[in-house]
């Protein structure tokens, strides 16, 4: 089993009055609320929290990333993963995930991952998701047919770091591209390691455990109850296209970790966050469906 730190990075000094007197803390907050000099000592806080993680004993560092919003001030994961593949030498890097569907070059995708794998020497695991609803203002894309997208780019973005030779040209339904020709390669071959995020949905179940992909599925943020509740049903997908010693199942769960929070106050400053939860991704080679 392995263990996941995982970031939200929130705007922790936001004045909780003003935000109620507004209807969300996404998309409509207004950022007059953010103080870029407390911004500032945040961000610091954040990547040296996450640099700490692997000297305590973490496998993975991992960071997200959202928009217009005060619970995550990590709007552009890559630059996180870009600071962490320095300044961290042993334990694997992920983003968890990127919104591969929202990005209107995934050509860009895939150079930033290829980038990062090579400063990390190999570290990498790349998580593609859809994004969530509050996205799409951000982005200024349809909703309508993000899945297709989604699908869309993640081949292209696979093909271009999989293709070693000739450049190739690309006619898709969304994306088109002439003399595609991937500078530089990814380190890990024939490309990182592929985490595919859910918060249940089947259809992205069947579609990470297929044969042609076999992606690491993870059960997003999930109270502990629900990744019980789901497991039955997950894991039985799952087998239907591996072996019962597959390792690449993982699921994130919600805890309630108020001792780990105490124990980490003399090493790094942790003042009353956002959210008084962790989540923690465990990887199990061990699980096993509940019915047969």
């Amino acid at each position: 089993m392995q263990f996941t730190f995982f970031h939200l990075m929130p705007y922790r000094p936001l004045d909780m009055v003003e935000r109620h007197k507004h209807r969300a803390a996404w998309v409509v907050l207004p950022n007059e609320l953010y103080d870029p000099k407390k911004g500032a000592d945040e961000y610091h806080s954040y990547i040296e929290q996450l640099v700490y993680a692997e000297k305590l004993g973490f496998d993975i560092i991992s960071v997200n990333e959202h928009h217009q919003t005060a619970t995550c001030l990590d709007v552009a994961a890559p630059l996180s993963l870009a600071i962490l593949a320095r300044q961290t030498s042993k334990g694997r890097i992920c983003i968890l995930g990127n919104p591969i569907a929202n990005r209107a070059d995934p050509i860009r995708i895939a150079e930033e991952m290829a980038m990062i794998d090579c400063i990390s020497r190999g570290r990498l695991d790349m998580g593609f998701v859809k994004g969530v609803p509050y996205e799409f203002p951000a982005s200024n894309q349809n909703p309508v047919g993000v899945m297709d997208r989604f699908w869309e780019a993640h081949d292209f973005i696979l093909k271009a770091m999989t293709s070693h030779g000739e450049p190739f040209n690309w006619d898709g339904r969304f994306y088109h591209y002439r003399n595609v020709n991937l500078w530089p390669r990814p380190f890990q071959q024939p490309h990182p390691p592929i985490w595919c995020p859910s918060q249940g949905s089947r259809e992205t179940i069947e579609w990470a455990a297929h044969p042609d992909r076999k992606f690491v599925y993870v059960q997003t943020y999930s109270p502990a109850e629900t990744v019980a509740r789901f497991l039955d049903n997950k894991l039985r997908v799952m087998f239907w296209y591996r072996s019962p010693r597959d390792p690449q199942l993982v699921f994130g769960a919600q805890l309630q970790l108020p001792r780990l929070i105490a124990d980490l106050r003399p090493v790094v400053k942790v003042e009353a966050p956002l959210h008084e939860e962790v989540c923690v991704a465990l990887l199990d080679d061990t699980a096993r469906p509940l019915a047969t």
